[in-house]
């Protein structure tokens, strides 16, 4: 949901193949009309690229129409996911609200209609790079009134079967998005990270099972289950790493105590100073 009155000529898109170059992708978002520049995003150590990019369109009405063309087509095998570019939207002023626990089919035009009477400046559900959700939203609010009404009313709505969770959301002021203040779940600000630790595991469980469970909420990019080195047997638990902290914050809240193979497992953010956090 964009804020009135701020439509950008700018475009995300996700999902791109590692090899895609930036000739290839401006010829094919030139399909729908000029474009100004295009820019794949790489890493900066080992210039490989990040899987995604922005392209500046000649007009916001171009933009609009290669969102709506270009979404969901295929370019080197892959699916994309074109969306506005948020990045005027995520620095604009306003009181930020977490919703999280959402069903996975809740999008940001859906959640909008639910939040229509509280007039937010913006609504969006986060989603991967392949556009799909991650199971959590950031509801943008112009005062604190509004946003604590919001809260009052709505944490605890049941939404498609699920009770979604609304809250102010604890990263305002520290750089970063999705909740991740001083709670049960783990530290400060500056301790968290997008890896969490996973304990309680049965001695059977394997790396694959695990990211299994963990890929229902985010990008999971790698699970090292922690072994004896003598004997290679599972010590109980496990180090995942999330494609963001976002996720794995979402993972904490949604899977936690989530019973595997018999056994309730637990989730907490791993620690940057110390291990995993007791």
């Amino acid at each position: 949901m964009a804020a009135a009155g701020r439509a950008t000529n700018v475009v995300f898109i996700g999902n791109l193949a590692w090899s895609t170059s930036e000739e290839n992708l401006r010829a094919f978002a030139s399909s729908v009309g000029p474009v100004l520049s295009v820019q794949i995003q790489a890493h900066a150590d080992t210039g490989r690229s990040k899987g995604w990019g922005l392209i500046r369109y000649s007009s916001p009405e171009v933009a609009a129409r290669a969102i709506e063309v270009l979404n969901g087509q295929e370019l080197d095998n892959r699916k994309l996911h074109v969306r506005e570019d948020r990045s005027h939207l995520d620095s604009a002023e306003g009181v930020v609200v977490f919703v999280g626990n959402l069903p996975w089919s809740v999008t940001s035009e859906s959640l909008t209609d639910l939040f229509k009477e509280y007039d937010p400046v913006d609504v969006h559900v986060k989603t991967n790079m392949a556009g799909r959700s991650r199971g959590f939203a950031l509801v943008k609010f112009t005062d604190t009134e509004v946003a604590d009404l919001a809260i009052a009313n709505l944490n605890g709505y049941e939404l498609e079967g699920r009770l979604i969770q609304v809250r102010f959301d604890r990263q305002q002021g520290e750089g970063g998005e999705g909740g991740a203040g001083a709670d049960a779940n783990g530290g400060g600000v500056g301790g968290l990270t997008d890896r969490v630790t996973v304990t309680n595991l049965a001695w059977t469980t394997e790396e694959a099972e695990l990211v299994a469970l963990l890929s229902k909420a985010g990008t999971v990019v790698n699970v090292e289950i922690q072994r004896h080195a003598d004997s290679g047997r599972s010590k109980g638990w496990a180090i995942a790493t999330f494609g963001s902290r976002d996720e794995a914050l979402n993972a904490i809240n949604t899977l936690n105590k989530t019973v595997l193979r018999e056994r309730s497992i637990s989730m907490k953010f791993y620690s940057t100073t110390g291990g995993r956090r007791n």
